[in-house]
């Protein structure tokens, strides 16, 4: 009997699946058109990773360096919010797993106890880096109780055009 850790997955990632598609065709001109076509759709997949939702006070962002300056030092994260001048509230953390020319991001909220959705708008001042992560932070007096989260988030990642480059959602979020 196989138990779970034993069972190998035979997609090690998910730019594998649509390539490895391309070696059951039996023609190599074929295949290789088929691959030259599938390659730059496989590459565009899965762009927002390790999301998670998570409570912080207003003292988890500051850093001594704050103390004698009196500016927030965001250190390796990018940070944005949706009141600025608060800092406790519900943040939404992801990491980037590749580069993106992000002009501006939304963030679709449902509240607790909420029966519509929330929508915030975060411009992106700075370019975002793979190496750090992103908190969008829901901060404010609406959002300052720890045991009300939100129930349910998509993050969508736009251009300057307002193009979608990448978008990602929580478990409760559904397909729509």
């Amino acid at each position: 009997m196989l138990s779970a850790s034993s069972v190998v997955n035979p997609f090690p990632s998910p730019h594998f699946v649509p390539l490895c598609l391309c070696a059951f065709v039996p023609f190599p001109l074929i295949r290789t058109i088929l691959a030259t076509l599938l390659l730059p759709a496989s590459l565009c997949l899965g762009s927002i990773d390790n999301m998670e939702q998570v409570y912080y006070t207003e003292d988890t962002f500051k850093r001594i360096s704050e103390y004698f300056t009196g500016v927030e030092d965001q250190g390796n994260r990018s940070i944005l919010r949706s009141h600025p001048e608060d800092r406790a509230g519900h943040y939404i953390k992801f990491n980037l797993t590749k580069p993106h020319a992000v002009d501006h991001c939304q963030l679709e909220v449902l509240g607790f106890g909420a029966k519509e959705t929330t929508t915030y708008t975060f411009k992106v001042e700075e370019p975002w880096s793979v190496e750090k992560p992103i908190y969008l932070g829901l901060t404010g007096p609406e959002w300052r109780n720890k045991t009300q989260p939100p129930i349910a988030y998509k993050v969508v990642l736009l251009d300057a055009a307002g193009n979608i480059l990448a978008s990602a959602s929580s478990f409760l979020w559904g397909d729509g």
